[in-house]
């Protein structure tokens, strides 16, 4: 199993604890818009999975920064030591809320068939990550 896949099994959890599913919703054109111009400039590159997390993880720190709190944060950093010991905390953390971004944009678009492969392919990226 890959780490991205792992990542995908505890986002709900983690976005829980964070309490950003609100946040997300009130601003979910804004970061639709912004994780699709990811995706469009991450295709040039050789490697555009790596590519795509680099360009989207400043905007996820944007959603846990804003639309969480400092405790709920303290709260999530704990439990990503416990998931994960030894690895970087807060490197995960964004990982793992990139990976529900991701999912929570891609269930609410699934109807939107012009771009329900791009939302499919970044989610295979995403989830064979390691």
């Amino acid at each position: 199993m890959y780490a991205g896949e792992i990542y995908f099994e505890k986002a709900e959890e983690i976005a829980g604890i964070l309490a950003i599913a609100n946040f997300v919703d009130s601003q979910k054109n804004t970061i639709c818009e912004k994780i699709k111009s990811f995706y469009l400039l991450a295709k040039a590159y050789p490697q555009p999975d790596v590519a795509f997390v680099g360009l989207a993880l400043p905007l996820i720190s944007g959603v846990i920064h804003v639309g969480s709190t400092v405790d709920n944060f303290r709260t999530a950093v704990e439990q990503i030591k416990r998931l994960f010991p030894g690895k970087d905390d807060v490197s995960v953390l964004s990982r793992i809320v990139l990976a529900y971004v991701v999912n929570k944009l891609y269930l609410l678009l699934v109807f939107d068939k012009g771009n329900k492969a791009v939302w499919e392919e970044i989610i295979n990226w995403l989830e064979h990550l390691a």
